[in-house]
Parts: C-alpha cells; structure tokens; sequence
C-alpha cells in the first residue's frame, strides 16, 4: 500500500494565485459531496462557492505546481496550468501532463486517507439550488426549495 500522503505538502493558496487552466481529469467518482467533504476534513471551507459548485487551489510544496480542486457542472475535477497548442490540439506537453498526474494522484491519496467532514454548501445551478456536503458521516446532495435555503451559496459548517 502506498505511503500515505501529509496534508502540509499542498498548501492551500489564494485563487487569485491559481490560474485554474484546464480541466487534467475527473475524480474517480461523481459524489460531490463526498469529495467536498474530504478536502474540508484538511483544509476547511472552499476558497470560491458559486454557480454550479466550488473551487479549491492548491500549491504542491514538492513540485511548486498549483492544482485546481473543484465541482462545477461536469463533476469533481482537478485542473491546472493552462494547455499549449501541440499538434494542433491544445493539451499539456507530455512533461506538465506526467508531472501533473502524479500530483494529482497524491492528491487522491491524501484524500483517500481523509475521513468524511460534516460540512454542506449551496450553489445555483441551471436547475435551481442545490446543498451538497456530508451529515453524519454520510454524503448527501439534494436539491433545496427556496424557502429552505439558508445560506444561498456560502460555506457554513454543520456543527
């Protein structure tokens, strides 16, 4: 089994430092609440909550490379420095795109070892508003009348 990852080795940074670029690939699996509350268990509330989800930046501390973390409309994600046009696509060199898979594979180990936050946020989406998180140790995403919205788009803490 693989070591496990120490959460110091990715610093959580401003997101105006953090050129999300985009998106590397998805994460393995489609629970937003689940892979929100994983990041909250090490590095609380998200930077940005907005419409279609949040977003996290991160700076490797062992490559110096600044990874996007984040949930809008196509999932859980993780991005990066913007693609080059090569070949006459835009993608990330073969270099950048090795470098930036084993960031984010350490990434996934440390949030593989993370236990569940209780956190929730709500954000609008094209098909109203929604609250994603983990109660209770269990992930949950529902969608929210408006009479039962709360906080409309900020960060809170269940506790």
């Amino acid at each position: 089994m693989p070591e496990p990852i120490d959460p110091k080795r990715f610093q959580k940074v401003d997101m105006q430092e953090c050129n999300r670029g985009d998106k590397i690939r998805n994460w393995h699996s489609p629970k937003i609440g689940e892979f929100l509350s994983r990041i909250w268990s090490n590095y609380g509330p998200p930077d940005y909550v907005g419409f279609e989800g949040f977003s996290y930046c991160f700076r490797d501390t062992e490559t110096g490379l600044y990874l996007s973390v984040y949930s809008l409309s196509s999932g859980p994600a993780f991005g990066g420095e913007d693609k080059l046009w090569i070949d006459g696509n835009f993608r990330l060199s073969p270099d950048l795109e090795a470098r930036f898979n084993a960031v984010i594979d350490a990434f996934e180990r440390l949030m593989a070892n993370s236990s569940l936050a209780d956190c929730e946020i709500e954000f609008n989406t094209d098909f109203g508003l929604y609250r994603v998180g983990v109660r209770n140790g269990i992930p949950f995403e529902e969608k929210v009348d408006d009479e039962d919205s709360s906080t409309n788009s900020t960060p809170h803490n269940v506790f």
